[in-house]
């Protein structure tokens, strides 16, 4: 992994926006003053890679966001052998302190960037990134960035840890994988031999060549018997049909001779069909002239029908026609008088419309014109003042509210003014209480510590005497000193005692003096309140006073004395006048609404004017359809004579026919008559009895002469049925045999053919088994990852060996014993010891050499740059140079090598170094190239 680019905003001490450029770099160095920002920026690489640093954890996050920010990213851009990405982090702290995080991760194929699916999940992208940079967090910060205090953690860490590490950083555990895998493979190899040899012993235990053998002979035998049964059957079933066949022509012969009696039973009613013939045929000469005179009766009784109607209708519209016009005259005198009357109210509508208005429009309805009739009359002016004390009504009220208020706070001033008061008496009582305390427990005090100066002067006065013998002068007082017993015992003082006595004497000084202190303060305090509450008191008093005379003077302008009944009563006023006003407009408009009345007006003109007209329109329609009518009655009487005549010339004629044709009357002629289709009916009735009848008796001739001789054997005939039932059963049977071995057949050399197929895969999977068997047993353990390990880590130790040799002059040798990094020190006899006793210079040195080691070893499949973070200024200078030329042929290889240090001197050795520094508005950036 190699950085390309970082740009970061509210990140830690970088508020605003901020971009380094990595792509041209090998070498440099990162410094500034300490606490201006150098190691967030590996914070914010690793924040980016994996959404936590080092410092605070993955937990309290928005603790990066830099102060009075509220939304904070991270965008870096990195190169590794898969491929370049870009991922972004970003975190917005809402208003109520919630952080929501959000993860893109982008991909550049060609030249535009791509956005990886695992960017829709925060895990899945952490767990993308992972996959993607090729280690975890602990293995990141161990091989490439080495932040503060973790900087010797592969030197003197856990061995497993170390060894975990290497694994994933060598891919070691391939072969761990490779074991798991062959495992895997050889079990599902076992299991599926297990599944063939199982299907083979349950489902292919009979797929044999004797049970195929046995088969074809079972085969062979069924059809022979099969074909014989066949040739039986088909022997039955000719014989069979020349028995049916006969019995078939004694049964149509049965059917004949029945058909002829049954023909002979019918003769005499063939026989008045035919006479009926004959009559119908001679009618239909006759029938169109009978019909038509039908149809002219028929016609002579409608005209006589609608004659008698349409004189009914005469009769009626003249009745109509004098009705309506005694109507019409009837409206034409109230026109003549109504109409005037009419207009003459519409005129005087007009005048209360203002008025109507006016009652609208101050919330008023002619409703109220039906309540009890007011004292007060209406009057614009009156309305106006009124209106004007309603205006006012609200600063009363909100003077009075005012007012009301304040004496609450006055009266809650006092109080509070009160309780202060006690309060101050109760403080300085208790001051004084303290202050008799303080006083006798500084005498109390004061005379331990005489006490003790006193006990100290006889301690070295004994002191002394130890020293002197019995007739030596007292070099103190000068006297000759001689021994005392009792003297000497009494000297033994405690000191112990009186020290803790004015011990526990000064700490009950000290803590009356606090109590002292803090009641003053609170004396203090309460006094302060009590000058806040007057100078509150007096101003509220001066408030209450200019607003009382306020309300007082607007009471007297409005002439009230009570708010509350004042606005009961203005109401009560307005309602009143609005009665007046809708009583005064009822009174003029009939106690109606004016636009109603006036509607009412209207509707009344319009119904008589229209009346007339309509009326007019109908006796005119009525005169009209009257003359019709009339001439109507005169068209049918005369169609009606013309026809009568017509009718009886049609009579005589066709009496004389009909007498002629052998029929007593008309009425004989019609019920003889028939139609088309009942003649031809009837012609075909009488010739099909004709010919069916010379059918039958021929048929039967015919019959005769093919029975001469023979009988029908019924029994012999179901015999035979019978026999060819029996063994037309059994040739089915066979047939089914025949069908069941063939499949059965057919289905065994499928399974003997499908269970050589799998006894081919069994020896297909048992050559699998063995070999992955084989394989896992060879990989099984841990000795060839240990090995390999070992070997790594021996690499590892000897080329930290030579780094350390370089910088130290040949002094120290790094070697791996036991697991343990040890280093042997050529200027202690080449003793080898446990690298933890290393000071903290030489456990930089010696962490430095492992951590380039790493990089130089490793750094051809997942390490292409390197950060480190600490250190340095624990370096003298000679061994800082050596240091620097270290670093120097480390990125000469290709890899990224990045110092943050403080050092000046080592900074100054960099190719190109990036200063952060910190101002109020936070950190920034600036580059020196070399």
């Amino acid at each position: 992994m190699k950085p390309l680019s970082l740009e970061m905003s509210a990140f830690a001490a970088f508020r605003e926006r901020s971009r380094i450029d990595f792509s041209s770099l090998e070498l440099f160095a990162i410094s500034g003053a300490t606490g201006s920002g150098k190691s967030t920026i590996l914070d914010a690489m690793t924040y980016a890679l994996y959404g936590h640093v080092a410092r605070i954890g993955s937990k309290n996050l928005d603790s990066l966001i830099s102060s009075k920010k509220t939304q904070m990213f991270v965008k870096f851009e990195f190169e590794n052998s898969s491929g370049t990405y870009r991922v972004t982090r970003t975190a917005d702290r809402k208003p109520s302190g919630k952080v929501t995080r959000n993860t893109r991760i982008e991909e550049l194929i060609g030249a535009r960037w791509k956005q990886l699916a695992e960017s829709e999940k925060l895990k899945d992208a952490d767990k993308k990134l992972e996959q993607i940079v090729g280690l975890d967090y602990e293995g990141f910060t161990r091989a490439i960035f080495l932040p503060q205090g973790a900087f010797d953690e592969f030197l003197k860490g856990d061995a497993s840890k170390r060894r975990k590490l290497l694994v994933k950083l060598l891919n070691l555990d391939r072969i761990e994988n490779m074991q798991k895998e062959a495992g895997r493979l050889a079990r599902v190899a076992k299991q599926n031999v297990d599944n063939i040899l199982e299907r083979l012993e349950q489902d292919y235990r009979g797929a044999n060549l004797q049970r195929k053998s046995e088969l074809l002979n079972e085969l062979s035998e069924t059809e022979i018997k099969q074909k014989e049964m066949a040739k039986k059957e088909s022997l039955l079933k000719e014989e069979m049909l020349e028995l049916e066949k006969l019995k078939d022509l004694f049964n149509e012969k049965m059917k004949i001779v029945s058909s002829l009696e049954r023909l002979k039973a019918r003769e005499a009613e063939i026989a008045y069909k035919r006479v009926r013939l004959e009559q119908a045929r001679t009618v239909s000469t006759l029938l169109p002239e009978l019909q038509r005179l039908d149809k002219l009766e028929l016609k002579q009784d409608k005209y006589q029908h609608d004659i008698k109607t349409i004189s009914e209708r005469i009769d009626e519209l003249k009745e109509s026609l004098s009705r309506q016009q005694s109507q019409i005259d009837g409206l034409r005198s109230k026109k003549e008088k109504r109409i005037p009357e009419i207009e003459k109210m519409l005129q005087e509508i007009d005048t209360l419309k203002p008025l109507l208005e006016k009652l609208k429009d101050r919330g008023g309805s002619l409703e109220l014109a039906r309540t009890p009739a007011p004292k007060l009359k209406y009057s614009d002016e009156s309305w106006f003042e009124l209106q004007n004390k309603k205006a006012r009504m609200p600063e009363l009220e909100r003077l009075a509210t005012i007012i009301a208020g304040q004496e609450v706070e006055i009266k809650r001033i006092e109080e509070d003014t009160i309780s202060i008061d006690e309060r101050i008496a109760n403080l300085e009582i208790q001051k004084n209480q303290i202050m008799q305390k303080g006083k006798e427990a500084g005498g109390h005090l004061e005379a331990l510590k005489e006490e003790r100066k006193q006990l100290q002067l006889k301690h070295q006065a004994a002191a002394i005497r130890q020293e002197l013998h019995d007739g030596e002068k007292c070099p103190v007082c000068q006297n000759i000193y001689k021994s005392n017993k009792d003297q000497s015992e009494n000297e033994n003082v405690d000191f112990a005692q009186i020290s803790s006595q004015i011990e526990q004497s000064e700490k009950t000084v000290n803590d009356l003096r606090g109590e002292y202190r803090n009641i003053s303060a609170e004396l203090k305090a309460n006094a302060v309140k009590k000058e806040e509450r007057k100078i509150s008191l007096e101003r509220l008093q001066i408030q209450l006073q200019e607003n009382r005379k306020s309300l007082e003077q607007l009471l007297q302008e409005l002439q009230i004395n009570d708010i509350a009944k004042a606005k009961t009563n203005l109401a009560k006023e307005e309602k009143e006048l609005l009665i007046a006003l809708a009583s005064e407009i009822a009174q003029l408009s009939s106690s109606e609404n004016p636009d109603n009345y006036a509607k009412a007006l209207l509707k009344e003109k319009n119904e008589i004017t229209k009346g007339l007209e309509d009326l007019e329109k109908l006796l005119t329609a009525t005169v009209q359809d009257l003359e019709l009518n009339k001439e109507k009655l005169k068209t049918l009487t005369e169609q009606k004579t013309e026809l009568s005549n017509e009718i009886s010339a049609i009579n005589k004629r066709l009496s004389l026919e009909i007498e002629k044709a052998g029929f007593a009357s008309q009425a004989e002629a019609k019920n003889s008559s028939l139609t088309l289709m009942d003649i031809k009916a009837l012609e075909l009735e009488i010739n099909g009895f004709a010919v069916e009848l010379e059918t039958l008796k021929k048929r039967l001739l015919e019959l005769d002469a093919k029975l001469s001789g023979k009988k029908n054997d019924d029994v012999l005939l179901e015999a035979k049925r019978e026999q060819i039932i029996s063994i037309t059963t059994d040739l089915v049977e066979t047939t089914k045999n025949m069908g069941r071995i063939a499949a059965e057949l057919e289905q065994l050399e499928k399974e003997l053919a499908r269970a050589q197929t799998l006894r081919e895969s069994l020896e297909a999977e048992q050559q699998r088994y063995d070999t992955y068997y084989a394989l896992s047993l060879d990989l099984r353990g841990t000795e060839l990852q240990a090995f390999l390990l070992t070997q790594v880590q021996s690499r590892l130790a000897r080329r930290a060996s030579d780094i350390i040799l370089e910088v130290t002059d040949g002094r120290y040798d790094l070697r791996l014993i036991d697991g343990e990094y040890q280093v042997r020190d050529s200027w202690l006899n080449a003793e080898a010891r446990n690298v933890k006793t290393l000071s903290g210079g030489e456990t930089f040195i010696a962490s430095l050499a492992l951590a380039l080691a790493l990089s130089d070893t490793i750094a051809g499949q997942s390490l292409g740059a390197l950060f480190l973070d600490e250190g340095f200024g624990a370096l003298d200078a000679e061994t800082l140079e050596a240091v620097s030329n270290v670093l120097r042929n480390l990125s000469k290889s290709g890899r990224m090598v990045g110092v943050i240090s403080h050092v000046k001197s080592l900074t100054e050795k960099m190719p190109a170094c990036l200063t952060v520094v910190k101002t109020k508005m936070g950190s920034s950036l600036s580059w020196d190239l070399a």
